[in-house]
């Protein structure tokens, strides 16, 4: 096994590997909202001046006659959602240099499509078999709407819902907008970075993929809240912060199985802080919060973590005796307008020693 980490222009960029998607995986499936973060990801590189990580995605190497004559061909296994959307994008921004004349470190708008798009052997990535047709024709300089046109007329449903034109279509719109900077989207383009995994012979694709994926657990809303906040500091910093607000956080409730009554605290805190934030499920509401930080934060980690204790420490207090109504003692909100504040004072709690909600939660002495 071989692993590396580093920009993901660079794994783009190595002249001698292809990506083959095998027909077995789904088709690519990314909508606009996921692009729309992905965007997002590019342009606070840029504005931040600091690199992103986009995750790992897993690639095997395939033994064929490519690969003997020096062209590395890497099946890809997993990550072929953000690498696809990816190209896309640059695929997208390749069309903006050729129509703006753009030069890239001494060669011209042909530098994009050379290194990142194409290789020797031909195209860099090569989708599933639902998918192929569309992006290879995009590759080749087909008009857009000629693409859509033989997609209407082929009469396949599965083609008609591909998203690949449609990504396309979406990121040459984010650059036709007014306000477009090419050479900010380049420098953030340029840092977003991976950890790239490539098996060999003796490796178990499946096995590895399950172990790296937590056997199908996805990060939960307090994972990547943390990450995201504590990622960018130094070691130091991020073990002060880590003992002084997040072990808080992540304490507030005790025994809590699978973290639910946390991940439900921290969807609140993100819907009341994150005015616009609409989300369902943890990623959606993880985004909410991304777009936040990235507009309103402006570096008070430690404010919002502070804030984050505040929170879950009044959840936690309501939560334990939520049918009674109990204490609300935590001026909570450290970032924003004091309508968020609670007021009130620390008051006992009424006690209805016949009712079920006493016998069943009031089991310790609130008159103290």
């Amino acid at each position: 096994m071989e692993t590396r980490q580093g920009p993901l222009l660079d794994i783009l960029g190595d002249e001698s590997a292809r990506f083959t998607l095998p027909d077995y995986q789904r088709p690519y499936s990314w909508d606009e909202s996921q692009c729309m973060e992905l965007w997002r990801d590019v342009l606070r590189s840029a504005r931040q001046g600091q690199q992103h990580f986009a995750g790992m995605f897993i690639c095997a190497d395939v033994n064929d006659q490519d690969a003997a004559e020096g062209n590395r061909v890497l099946e890809i296994i997993d990550g072929q959602q953000r690498l696809t959307t990816t190209f896309l994008m640059v695929l997208a921004y390749s069309h903006y240099a050729q129509a703006h004349d753009l030069s890239f470190y001494g060669a011209g708008p042909g530098y994009l499509k050379d290194t990142f798009l194409t290789c020797a052997a031909g195209r860099k990535l090569t989708l599933s078999e639902e998918d192929r047709d569309v992006l290879f024709a995009l590759l080749d300089g087909t008009p857009v709407d000629q693409v859509a046109a033989d997609l209407q007329s082929s009469g396949s449903p599965v083609a008609a819902r591909s998203r690949v034109l449609a990504n396309f279509r979406f990121f040459q719109e984010q650059m036709a907008a007014e306000d477009f900077d090419d050479e900010a989207f380049w420098r953030g383009l340029s840092g977003i970075y991976v950890i790239q995994i490539i098996l060999g012979e003796g490796d178990d694709p499946q096995e590895i993929f399950e172990s790296f994926n937590s056997k199908g657990v996805s990060l939960s809303i307090a994972d990547m809240l943390r990450n995201h906040l504590l990622v960018a500091e130094s070691l130091e910093e991020q073990e002060r912060l880590y003992t002084n607000y997040w072990e808080h956080v992540q304490s507030a409730f005790g025994d809590d199985p699978g973290g639910k009554r946390l991940g439900a605290c921290l969807h609140s805190w993100v819907t009341v802080r994150c005015k616009n934030a609409r989300g369902h499920n943890d990623r959606e509401m993880f985004a909410a919060f991304k777009v936040y930080a990235a507009e309103k934060l402006n570096g008070r980690t430690e404010q919002c973590l502070k804030e984050m204790v505040n929170f879950t420490s009044m959840w936690a207090e309501r939560y334990r005796y939520h049918a009674t109504k109990a204490y609300v003692s935590y001026n909570w909100a450290t970032l924003g307008a004091t309508t968020l504040v609670s007021e009130e004072l620390r008051q006992k709690v009424k006690a209805d020693k016949d009712s079920w909600y006493w016998q069943r939660y009031m089991n310790v002495d609130v008159t103290k």
